[in-house]
């Protein structure tokens, strides 16, 4: 092993490099910042283009369109009520607020109906995907996992008679 001078430390045995080092090596250090990024580039588009990752982005899409169509539900009840109040106190309430409301229940539905449009849109680009992507012997348990038919409920009994 050779003593190294205080004032030039090298890469040899495990020192640091110097200024003078890296302006005698600066092509090496440049293609191997671009061979990394080369590298990492590859690694996420294999990850991000596998399979599962592919029916994770569709399943994340459709619980997002789920949940927008779940608010729209929720909007429409909400001007469905507020209709209702205001033709009980008809006799009290503008006419023009009455159709205002009218107006208003008649947007959230046809925004229901779109959101639920986007669910089924986004139901079949998963079914597409399973299809595509997995094998035949496992298409059959990813959907009835990932799809369910019908929302069941959750709540433990029902005043409902049935």
């Amino acid at each position: 092993m050779q003593p190294v001078a205080a004032e030039r430390p090298y890469l040899r045995y495990g020192r640091l490099m110097s200024l003078a080092s890296a302006q005698q090596h600066w092509a090496l250090l440049a293609a191997s910042v671009i061979g990394l990024a080369v590298l990492l580039m590859v690694f996420a588009h294999l990850v991000l283009g596998s399979r599962g990752a592919r029916l994770n982005a569709c399943l994340n899409d459709l619980r997002r369109r789920e949940k927008a169509a779940a608010a729209a539900d929720r909007a429409v009840v909400r001007a469905t009520k507020k209709l209702e109040q205001l033709r009980r106190r008809s006799d009290s309430v503008r006419p023009k607020s009455i159709d205002e409301t009218r107006e208003d229940l008649a947007d959230a539905e046809s925004l229901l109906k779109i959101a639920n449009d986007q669910v089924l849109v986004a139901r079949n680009q998963v079914r597409k995907i399973i299809v595509e992507e997995f094998p035949p012997k496992r298409q059959q348990a990813l959907r009835k996992r990932l799809l369910p038919d019908e929302k069941r409920d959750t709540r433990p009994f029902s005043m409902e008679g049935g």
